[in-house]
């Protein structure tokens, strides 16, 4: 009974430090504290300083109150929601009450086709990207991940399809409605930003930028 009562503490706990993570922080686009000022604080010390210190807590925080209600079982429970708090905050899961409407990719031999990506971040923060094909329910990776951009590199996105479809990109932040292509869930109209899938493969680049 203690360990479920820990549970059902944790577990809101989860959604609501979740949600105020990766909504961004204090400073900077989008952020309660934004400007000149606001964006020199989340580059310079909330991003390299609080940011790690808070992710590294949350864990301990939680597994505290677990172990404290739940004993050494409610540790491990706490522990858990603590990672998972973390991973929302990194941009790692879906955004909580958003399921995505999309298949997981099937397997790629028997498809007979492919298209190349070759995608760069040129923009501030880092960059979540997915594909979606236009004829079927299909994303890539799958339904519950997305490619994620941390550097300046360029990136090359392989993906198996069938002949005759086209796939599309959708890249995006997950702490803000900034988006490219045909965005988070594809629900976007873009001409641009879509490869036809064909035998003979098919290679595009796109540099996005704010």
């Amino acid at each position: 009974m203690r360990i479920f009562s820990a549970l059902l503490i944790c577990l809101p706990l989860s959604v609501v430090g979740a949600d105020a993570v990766s909504a961004g922080g204090l400073f900077g686009e989008k952020a309660p504290f934004r400007g000149t000022v606001g964006n020199w604080l989340d580059k310079k010390v909330e991003k390299p300083y609080l940011t790690p210190y808070a992710r590294k807590n949350t864990v301990a925080a939680t597994s505290a109150l677990g172990t404290k209600i739940g004993g050494p079982l409610g540790g491990l429970v706490g522990e858990y929601v603590g990672g998972k708090i973390n991973e929302r905050a990194a941009g790692q899961t879906p955004a909580i009450g958003r399921p995505y409407h999309y298949a997981a990719a099937p397997p790629a031999p028997g498809q007979g086709g492919s298209v190349v990506f070759r995608v760069t971040n040129s923009a501030e923060y880092v960059m979540h990207l997915r594909f979606y094909s236009e004829k079927r329910n299909v994303i890539w990776p799958d339904t519950s991940n997305s490619y994620v951009i941390r550097d300046r590199a360029q990136h090359e996105y392989n993906i198996s399809c069938e002949i005759g479809e086209k796939v599309c990109y959708g890249a995006f932040y997950t702490n803000s409605q900034k988006y490219w292509g045909v965005g988070r869930q594809a629900s976007n109209a873009c001409h641009r930003c879509c490869l036809p899938c064909a035998a003979n493969q098919q290679v595009a680049d796109w540099n996005l930028t704010d």
